[in-house]
């Protein structure tokens, strides 16, 4: 959902409560990749209510939701993400796990989170 992505919030909101398809792909991912890699907290809720698959990879095999939100520091959405079952220690084939990729970036509460939720 390119609305999503944009930080359209209340038009990808009326798109989600219409049926719109939370796991359609575009530009390479979903609508709830794009929302975590984003930080849009806003928007990843309402999809995860919806069924957006958790751990679907981006077109390029480097992230999934979880490794990008932790990459990029977004603790709050990566806890979120946890919770809903994304799997802490996937390692996309061309990417970092989420461990690997909030260490390289300096996010110290992210990898805090992560090692206290299992992650190795």
């Amino acid at each position: 959902m390119y609305a999503a992505n944009q930080g359209h919030t209340q038009i990808a909101q009326i798109l989600i409560s219409r049926g719109a398809e939370v796991n359609a792909v575009y530009d390479g991912a979903n609508a709830l990749f794009m929302a975590a890699c984003e930080g849009r907290l806003e928007m990843v809720r309402p999809l995860l209510s919806k069924g957006s698959k958790v751990n679907m990879m981006d077109a390029g095999g480097e992230n999934t939701p979880l490794s990008c939100a932790a990459k990029k520091g977004h603790l709050e959405i990566v806890k979120i993400l946890v919770k809903h079952g994304a799997a802490i220690n996937a390692k996309p084939p061309n990417g970092d796990s989420a461990l690997i990729g909030a260490s390289k970036n300096g996010h110290t509460a992210v990898v805090q989170f992560l090692r206290q939720s299992g992650a190795r």
